[in-house]
């Protein structure tokens, strides 16, 4: 939000979370931001105010249904020519770091299946959900995307001019 407001007229920053704003403003005391707690799958109080939207790593929803409402409602606040920019969870992500375990763990063991077992282990398979893009701990369940759906997503949702790029985070190793 700092960033946002230094550049901007204008912001609004919207959250269905009250702790989540409630962290926001202590975070950004700009007098150019406006803190809204609204919920994402109804921004009709939004509709064709913004010229840029930003999402980061906010369209977590396990249902799709609610994210397709969440994106299309998205849509909508754009002026016509705007901008979503987002950052998404990605599932490619999570199978790339499976990848590196499992080649990790080859390193250590002559034996394969062994290795992949290893893997398996510390890549919490259990917890995800490779079709539906999801990943369960406890009573928390949250949305991961592939880029191919989320192109499609964003699309039946009336995104048009898709850019695509990847945020890199540092990499902390965990478990050793």
């Amino acid at each position: 939000l700092p960033f946002l407001a230094e550049r901007f007229k204008t912001v609004v920053a919207v959250d269905f979370s009250t702790n989540m704003l409630r962290a926001a403003q202590e975070n950004c005391t700009h007098e150019n931001v406006q803190f809204c707690r609204q919920s994402l799958t109804d921004l009709s109080v939004f509709q064709g105010q913004f010229d840029l939207a930003v999402t980061v790593n906010s369209v977590l929803a396990p249902s799709l249904n609610v994210v397709d409402q969440i994106l299309r409602e998205m849509a909508t606040t754009l002026r016509p020519g705007g901008i979503l920019a987002g950052i998404f969870p990605s599932m490619e992500s999570v199978l790339y770091e499976g990848g590196l375990i499992l080649d990790w763990e080859r390193q250590r063991s002559d034996n394969e299946e062994q290795a992949l077992r290893r893997a398996q282990r510390r890549t919490k398979r259990g917890s995800y959900d490779f079709i539906a893009g999801l990943y369960t701990e406890g009573e928390d369940c949250q949305k991961f995307y592939y880029s191919f759906e989320l192109r499609r997503r964003l699309q039946k949702a009336g995104f048009r001019g898709l850019q695509f790029g990847k945020v890199l985070y540092p990499w902390h190793e965990e478990d050793g």
